[in-house]
């Protein structure tokens, strides 16, 4: 990379566009140093191309739109919007539960129906934009036991919106706006919890990981393994 030793990845927050694209990094605790906080966009190879000002509170993800907009979602629910070259583009909010007891994580998904964020809040509740140019949230269903962040957790799009995969330590539950259904898919041993998920570019094949290492590769209704 060309910023060489300049940088320690270790201290920052950091969103790669896939194939090739832009890299941006935002370096971890800058308000407790009192330094005005700046958003760094290399290229792969690790030349600096821009900067923006982060004007946004505690950051809780970056991530790159199909469009190569930089999105950064900050814990009161703001989504922050950059261009390319560091320009400010837009805020997008998601609700007032998020305002009020914060986002503690999110997922970026891209489908037939645009690009969207699934956030989850301090009161484990998620909320899904199914495409950012819309802004119109949903509310989703909640799974049973969660009192406690889970152990992992996914968006699957689909044709028509999309739902989230939750592992409840060893339960999986897909939830959308008004429904729950528990899955059981096929395992060859007994697991305690599943801590990865990771799901294909065409969104049609699911892995799971679990805590005794075991990895089961199936369809994303994890009805065939």
């Amino acid at each position: 990379m060309a910023w060489k030793d300049e940088i320690d990845i270790t201290k920052y927050h950091i969103a790669a566009a896939p194939y090739g694209g832009p890299i941006a990094l935002l370096k971890k605790q800058m308000r407790l140093s009192g330094a005005k906080p700046l958003i760094y966009i290399y290229s792969a190879a690790g030349r600096l191309m821009a900067n923006a000002n982060w004007e946004g509170v505690n950051l809780v993800q970056m991530g790159w739109s199909v469009f190569e907009d930089l999105l950064c979602v900050a814990e009161d629910g703001t989504i922050s919007v950059y261009t390319l070259s560091g320009d400010f583009k837009r805020i997008i909010t998601m609700g007032q539960e998020a305002k009020e007891s914060k986002v503690i994580d999110c997922r970026f998904f891209s489908s037939s129906m645009g690009f969207g964020i699934t956030i989850l809040t301090g009161r484990y509740h998620f909320y899904t934009i199914n495409n950012l140019e819309d802004k119109r949230i949903r509310k989703l269903a909640n799974p049973p036991g969660l009192n406690a962040p889970p152990s992992s957790w996914i968006t699957i799009p689909e044709d028509r919106g999309s739902r989230v995969l939750v592992a409840v330590e060893s339960f999986l539950y897909s939830i959308a706006n008004d429904n729950v259904e528990k899955l059981t898919p096929e395992m060859s041993e007994q697991v305690n919890s599943f801590t990865e998920m990771a799901l294909s570019v065409n969104n049609k094949y699911l892995a799971l990981y679990a805590d005794t290492g075991l990895v089961w590769i199936g369809s994303s209704d994890l009805r065939v393994s």
